[in-house]
């Protein structure tokens, strides 16, 4: 049985620089613990039975937590990001497969240093090579990019 319980939580700060993506599968009557029990995948969170307000159907899932590193290094994301995704691609392409699964996501979270533009915007920026989105796009995975103010840079007045 696969716990429902949240994991102990480090500090937000230190959670924040260490997930930098997630793979997010839900659907309103996905079988999140018998898909669990057949992949070596042990999820961040897991969701049974869950809404969000009025409008929203009930729903079943699971956050899974593909890499852990820093926000600021996307080169480094990206590459993890696609090795993972490539050494899963059989796990990935079960859970496609299972037609109760209406969303499946990878959210690729990266920080910028300040939202408005200046000479380093052009280095921040994360790209993903056309390969890995051709791959994302062949296992049926809508890639999300997040992006977050780093925590240590003030705004602008």
């Amino acid at each position: 049985m696969v716990s429902t319980r949240p994991r102990k939580q480090r500090p937000n700060s230190v959670r924040k620089r260490a997930c930098s993506s997630i793979l997010q599968a839900y659907g309103n009557d996905f079988d999140v613990e018998t898909f669990l029990r057949r992949v070596p995948w042990r999820p961040h969170r897991v969701r049974c039975n869950w809404w969000e307000g009025p409008g929203f159907a009930r729903c079943n899932g699971f956050n899974l937590i593909v890499t852990r590193i820093s926000r600021d290094r996307p080169k480094a994301i990206v590459a993890a990001v696609h090795r993972w995704v490539v050494a899963n691609r059989r796990h990935i392409e079960r859970l496609r497969a299972d037609p109760n699964v209406t969303t499946l996501t990878l959210d690729v979270a990266i920080n910028f240093p300040d939202l408005t533009p200046d000479p380093q915007f052009e280095s921040s920026m994360i790209r993903f090579p056309p390969a890995f989105q051709a791959l994302l796009s062949r296992l049926h995975v809508m890639l999300v990019t997040s992006v977050y103010r780093r925590p240590d840079v003030r705004r602008r007045p």
